[in-house]
């Protein structure tokens, strides 16, 4: 499984500062930067995560690392619509339905259980034509949240969830999932479920440094993300705060996602 680690240094300018503290506020900015640590390791496997889902599988190209795991998606599960939602004129609940029937035909008959969409992909979907209410006048009026999600419905398609989702990749905000395509995903389970969905699960490995000594971390409590604070008593004086990992999404059963770029 490909490692994902940050160091964040606390250089002598910032100890000096800090030193001018209490102990406690001491305490609170260290952990700060642990929480710092966690969370853009967390976020890195946001993305991959994303990756896995959109594309069926999972390429590492870094300098020291390199892994394309390809899980075998069905082609027919990665595609582009036929006619683009940049037309108000296609209608959207036809495609949709057809989708879905392409789904359950990769998946022993089970249709999708969410259909999960960006805000941008969710405008142009509702943007339809055959969603506009007609006035007694003539003119149209766009149709609400509520009585596009209940055409959607009533067409016999699983709910409508949104998810915007952004990392930071080097400073830059980067969407977990495009926001030109939408998504077919099985029905949404408890994180804390341990037989998880039928999609797949992030999988955690144990690191070298989890099981150093001096880290003091319980052998059970080994996988995953784990942190340390190190100070090197020299010129300079410098703290380090090092989070490390080593993990991969893996999809157990890579036809329960499908990728369909609308715009």
């Amino acid at each position: 499984m490909p490692p994902i680690s940050r160091n964040e240094p606390i250089d002598e300018l910032t100890q000096k500062e800090l030193a001018r503290l209490s102990d406690d506020r001491v305490r609170k900015s260290i952990e700060s930067a642990v929480r710092r640590n966690v969370q853009a390791i967390s976020m890195r496997q946001e993305l991959t995560r994303g990756i896995a889902i959109e594309q069926g599988k999972v390429v590492v190209d870094t300098e020291n690392y390199w892994i394309n795991d390809d899980f075998g998606r069905d082609a027919a599960l990665t595609i582009t619509a036929a006619s683009l939602w940049s037309s108000g004129a296609v209608d959207r609940l036809t495609a949709l339905g057809a989708w879905s029937d392409v789904y359950a035909s990769k998946n022993n008959g089970t249709k999708p259980g969410r259909i999960v969409m960006s805000t941008t992909s969710w405008n142009a979907f509702a943007s339809g034509n055959q969603f506009a209410t007609l006035l007694a006048n003539g003119a149209t009026r766009p149709a609400v949240k509520a009585e596009i999600l209940a055409f959607a419905e009533s067409a016999g398609l699983p709910p409508i969830e949104i998810y915007d989702r952004s990392v930071s990749v080097e400073g830059t905000s980067t969407k977990v999932l495009s926001a030109n395509k939408i998504f077919f995903l099985p029905e949404p389970t408890d994180p804390m479920n341990e037989e998880g969905t039928i999609l797949g699960a992030t999988y955690w490995g144990r690191t070298v440094s989890a099981g150093f000594e001096s880290w003091g971390i319980e052998p059970d409590e080994q996988p995953g993300i784990v942190c340390g604070v190190f100070k090197e008593e020299s010129v300079g004086s410098s703290i380090e705060v090092q989070g490390d990992s080593i993990g991969e999404p893996v999809l157990a059963n890579p036809n329960a996602s499908m990728a369909i770029a609308v715009l």
